[in-house]
């Protein structure tokens, strides 16, 4: 018997409705604009947050950036980031430089266990430098999911 009608949709004596397995989590809001190759725009950085673009649907990114503020971010200083991606598997990052090389991350990616940092998917972090001003793009995997992030560095 339910101790409230308003409660979890109970009339009597049906039983409360459960959710479906084929219910789509609330998609996670969006910072901006997705960014676009070239930073034609780049990637939006709203209070120190990044939000990369998905080559899948269902798939997110996004990364709080661990800097001093919110301005583009610094060429020639190491850069952490908190990163969170849905998917499965392992994590796998490049760095591009703007003149299309790969260069490597200063450190990870590494698995974070525990978060105060509350966006969808499993959270890693990542140490890069961005040597030169222009675009730069990170590019993320697992198994099947992809997203990128371009960041216009201006010196």
């Amino acid at each position: 018997m339910c101790a409230s009608a308003a409660l979890a949709g109970c009339t009597g004596s049906e039983p409360a409705p459960r959710p479906s397995a084929t219910t789509t989590p609330t998609p996670a809001p969006s910072l901006g604009p997705l960014g676009q190759a070239g930073c034609k725009p780049a990637s939006p950085f709203i209070s120190a947050e990044l939000q990369g673009t998905p080559e899948e649907a269902g798939t997110s990114l996004y990364g709080m950036v661990f800097v001093r503020s919110d301005g583009p971010l610094p060429v020639g200083e190491s850069i952490k980031v908190a990163w969170r991606m849905t998917g499965k598997g392992d994590l796998t990052v490049r760095l591009i430089d703007p003149d299309g090389r790969r260069k490597k991350l200063d450190w990870g990616p590494e698995a974070h266990g525990g978060s105060n940092y509350h966006r969808p998917g499993d959270e890693w972090g990542t140490g890069f430098t961005l040597a030169k001003p222009g675009c730069w793009e990170l590019r993320f995997s697992r198994d099947s999911s992809h997203a990128s992030v371009w960041i216009d560095a201006t010196s």
